[in-house]
């Protein structure tokens, strides 16, 4: 009974590995495309030239709808700063194995010569060897005892790993030095070399995608050894047609800008102190006089000329304290942006707010009532567009004119063509692109003014100038004339001499603005009246004071706060740094390039 049962036992496993073993193999995955085998012959001729013969046996694997095989081959190399070695792809063929598939189309693509075998109505699949010939020119260096051949046979573009490589070199002559190199570009770890009379071979492998091997050898210099053709690299601030056409795109930009940007002079009409530019408020007179930049003065002003009109209502509490409270007004309309600071000072619930709470913080932001006001000007017409949008483009403008012009001057300094196309003179462009961001920067740091605006500008500052001369003229000026001109004059930073105005005005009168009320009426509460041309000193704790700087930054006025958002081988000769065990490294010599799949 226990013989039966071991029999069965054996017979269930027998059956499980017969009939299971091919199911898993059946279900293996297809390995990865790679290169299984890389065979590289070079056969060095009397004269210099060379024959290449690539024997590649490329394996799909898992890669599907493949046509056959793309090799690239770079023809040129950088020798030295100002020369640069080219070389010539002649005479190619390829062929397949098993037949069939090996169709050849010659192309170039900037430095390097492009052969694309294979057939576009066909696929390929598994294992595929390919054999392609083709001559270089003029291959050798020539010495004055010995010549060199510099040569990747294997390039580090492609994109596959290889399996296996070997190098044969043969030469017309016994070979006097040779070293190899296998890995990544620049490195220098030999590949194992055989050196037999005029004949070199070397393996290597198995080497990861984006790896070559690079040979390079001497022999006994041969009469009739033409040396190898080089080019000067184009100069990147050579005078070229491509040079102009950037310039002159540069220039036009900052030309541009300077048509949008730069202020006209205008005739400035003769302001009369005692009447302010009709129209234009006090908030919107201060913005236009500081060139766009929104400092703490035009948003005093705001405040002040609303207590002016009646919408707000300055009370002293005591000798060192000013509240501040809402007014009946006088049933004119108010903007935008007015409505927007009587709320910031009073508030919903209509509770007065002190000075000293106004200076350290206030119960709102002003950046929102800031926005306003410049949006105001831009609806009034005065400026092209608003100073948000303009602000962001000119930023972009500035990063992206910066950006062409240093990618100008890496292009012009690095590569001396792409696609084709030379790159000398490039130069001069990246230059004037820099040159042109730094325009845009200065330019773009005022907003663009319409003709309007530019009038009402001048309007302005030939106001702005009549105050500046007026406190020393004017001991007569009534409380009625003060008190409309005041705002102004905040606005502008016109205030000097102005506490001596209502000093004498108030003690002439005996009275104060209406729009003021005073614990007791004195010469002291006419610089009390003056000190309201800094009530809004730091509306916002975060915002940081200093000196005017640019409208494009966002910086306040003088003492004000920022209101705004907020491989390189040498030519050598005989004898010159190489021995049979130095002087290179992988990639440094002429050919090489790379592949992969289509």
């Amino acid at each position: 009974m226990r013989r039966r049962d071991m029999t069965g036992v054996l017979a269930g496993l027998i059956t499980v590995l017969f009939v299971t073993a091919p199911a898993a193999h059946a279900e293996a995955p297809a390995p990865p495309e790679h290169i299984e085998a890389y065979d590289v012959a070079l056969r060095v001729r009397p004269d210099g030239d060379m024959h290449v013969t690539e024997t590649i046996k490329y394996d799909f694997g898992s890669a599907s709808g493949r046509h056959g095989i793309v090799r690239r081959i770079s023809t040129r190399r950088q020798v030295s700063g100002a020369y640069d070695r080219v070389i010539s792809i002649r005479g190619v063929r390829a062929r397949t194995d098993p037949p069939g598939g090996d169709g050849l189309a010659v192309g170039k693509d900037g430095d390097e010569e492009v052969l694309k075998i294979g057939d576009q109505d066909a696929t390929v699949t598994g294992a595929k060897t390919y054999v392609i010939d083709y001559d270089v020119p003029r291959v050798l260096l020539p010495g004055t005892r010995q010549d060199e051949l510099y040569w990747n046979a294997i390039g580090t573009g492609w994109n596959v790993p290889i399996s296996r490589a070997t190098l044969t070199v043969s030469a017309p002559v016994p070979i006097a030095a040779a070293t190899c190199y296998r890995g990544h570009e620049d490195s220098t770890t030999p590949c194992p070399l055989q050196r037999h009379g005029t004949t070199m071979t070397a393996t290597g492998g198995p080497l990861r995608a984006r790896d070559g091997i690079t040979v390079r050898l001497r022999i006994p210099h041969r009469a009739g050894v033409i040396s190898p053709e080089l080019v000067r690299r184009p100069d990147p601030f050579g005078p070229t047609a491509a040079a102009g056409i950037a310039v002159l795109l540069a220039a036009a930009l900052a030309g541009g800008m300077a048509w949008l940007f730069a202020p006209r002079p205008m005739r400035e009409r003769p302001a009369d102190p005692a009447s302010p530019p009709e129209g234009i408020a006090p908030g919107l007179a201060g913005l236009l006089g500081a060139g766009g930049t929104l400092s703490a003065a035009q948003l005093n002003a705001v405040l002040l000329d609303l207590a002016v009109r009646g919408h707000l209502r300055f009370e002293e509490a005591g000798r060192h304290e000013i509240r501040i409270v809402g007014g009946d007004g006088t049933g004119d309309e108010l903007a935008p942006y007015e409505s927007a600071a009587v709320q910031a000072v009073v508030g919903r619930d209509g509770r007065p707010i002190t000075a000293t709470g106004m200076r350290s913080g206030g119960r709102r932001s002003w950046a929102h009532v800031a926005e306003l006001l410049r949006d105001e000007a831009t609806e009034r017409g005065w400026y092209r567009w608003r100073l948000r949008t303009q602000r962001l483009a000119v930023i972009w403008l500035i990063g992206g004119t910066a950006a062409a012009g240093a990618a100008l001057l890496v292009v012009a300094g690095l590569f001396g063509a792409i696609a084709g196309v030379p790159t000398a003179g490039l130069g001069w462009g990246g230059l004037a692109f820099l040159l042109a961001s730094v325009a845009v920067a200065f330019l773009g740091g005022r907003p663009a003014l319409t003709a309007a605006g530019r009038r009402k500008t001048a309007e302005v500052g030939a106001y702005a100038d009549a105050l500046a001369r007026w406190p020393g003229r004017r001991e007569d000026a009534d409380l009625d004339t003060l008190s409309h001109v005041f705002p102004y004059a905040v606005a502008l930073e016109r205030t000097n001499g102005f506490a001596g105005l209502w000093a004498t005005a108030i003690v002439r009168t005996g009275g104060v603005p209406s729009w003021y009320a005073a614990a007791e009426t004195s010469r002291e509460t006419g610089r009390r009246i003056r000190a309201l041309a800094g009530l809004v000193a730091d509306p916002r704790p975060a915002a940081r004071v200093r000196r005017r700087n640019s409208w494009l930054f966002g910086t306040g006025g003088p003492a004000g706060v920022e209101i705004g958002y907020g491989q390189a081988a040498g030519l050598e000769g005989a004898g010159g740094g190489f021995s049979g065990s130095g002087g290179g490294a992988v990639g440094g010599g002429d050919g090489g390039g790379g592949g992969g799949s289509w």
